[in-house]
């Protein structure tokens, strides 16, 4: 099983952070569990999505513009994850 850490943050600007997650991935699932505050309320909501990318299509234009942000990892984790991510695209 291995983790990583993400924020959903604005597009123009990362340092505003809409929400932190973090993808987890196994063998054969993928899920991302995320953290935010509403700004309005500020209530505390979590949230469990199919993966990290998907998180970010939920919320999206949610207040504005949104990215995904990873965060940082040693250069061989980060290029496993991308074979984890090349290989739930085929």
């Amino acid at each position: 099983m291995y983790g990583r850490l993400f924020t959903l943050a604005s597009a123009a600007d990362h340092n505003l952070v809409f929400a932190w997650g973090m993808e987890i991935i196994e063998v054969d699932d993928r899920a991302a569990v995320l953290y935010r505050r509403d700004p309005v309320s500020r209530r505390t909501a979590h949230s469990v999505h199919e993966s990290a990318r998907a998180a970010l299509a939920r919320f999206d234009n949610r207040p504005a513009p949104m990215e995904l942000v990873w965060m940082d990892m040693p250069d061989h984790i980060g290029i496993l994850w991308d074979l984890f991510d090349i290989k739930a695209l085929n």
